[in-house]
């Protein structure tokens, strides 16, 4: 099975792969799954790698499929809280999530210039 590669330069780019408009500031957005949508979101069944020059938080309940860090497989059974770090890789495998969920994104620009920047890995 082949391994699809995606890999978002900025937020705008990140927004447009999840079919949301534009995020209102380009270096910082929460992007926010409504609990009043009926459907879940499910990834192709495939594999896919997922990378982005931004940190991100993420708070989702997955309801089924795999994620990946380097060979490490991941339990998301009881909910699950991701964090990326810019050019980190997570391989996701036939997941499904919940309609309710947040995640924080933020380029590393953002935060360029701040103490903070030298003390997240």
């Amino acid at each position: 099975m082949n391994t699809k590669k995606i890999h978002f330069s900025d937020l705008r780019e990140y927004h447009s792969f999840l079919g949301l408009p534009d995020p209102e500031h380009p270096l910082f957005s929460v992007v926010a799954m409504s609990s009043n949508k009926t459907n879940d979101t499910k990834c192709d069944d495939r594999d896919i790698t997922l990378s982005g020059d931004f940190y991100s938080v993420s708070l989702k309940h997955i309801t089924s499929g795999e994620i990946f860090y380097g060979r490490t497989k991941y339990d998301c059974k009881n909910g699950t809280m991701i964090f990326m770090a810019p050019k980190q890789e997570v391989k996701v495998v036939g997941l499904n999530v919940k309609s309710t969920g947040r995640t924080i994104v933020f380029h590393e620009d953002f935060i360029r210039g701040y103490s903070i920047k030298d003390e997240i890995k």
